[in-house]
């Protein structure tokens, strides 16, 4: 499986980067900003993308606009420190699978990147 991670912020790519590898035949790509994550999305086709909302050169929402025109099935998560009901405006308009507070990414990052790993096995079946 293939993750693809963006965040502006380092530190926040290297912990998610840390919590994904633990899992077994999990390839993770990290992204600086929104426009490196289309362009590394269009290049390496992921399984999952986790976009930080606010970043600079293209905001996560609109990474993920652009990256489901080119894969319109694959999952993407977007992150932020702001809860959901403070972004209404920024996300409304986005085709996303989830929302996940940096708060939160423990807990649910693990829960999503099981979905996608389950979903994954069985289409292979």
């Amino acid at each position: 499986m293939r993750v693809l991670i963006a965040d502006d912020h380092e530190i926040v790519r290297r912990v998610l980067r840390l919590m994904i590898e633990t899992r077994p035949n999990v390839e993770v790509i990290e992204a600086i900003n929104g426009r490196d994550a289309v362009e590394k999305a269009a290049l390496l086709s992921p399984d999952l993308v986790i976009l930080d909302v606010f970043m600079p050169v293209l905001t996560g929402s609109g990474a993920a606009k652009e990256i489901k025109a080119m894969f319109p099935d694959v999952p993407i998560l977007l992150l932020s420190m702001y809860d959901e009901d403070q972004l209404i405006d920024e996300l409304s308009s986005v085709e996303v699978q989830g929302f996940i507070q940096k708060i939160d990414v423990m807990s649910k990052l693990t829960q999503a990147l099981d979905s996608v790993q389950a979903e994954s096995a069985a289409a292979h079946l």
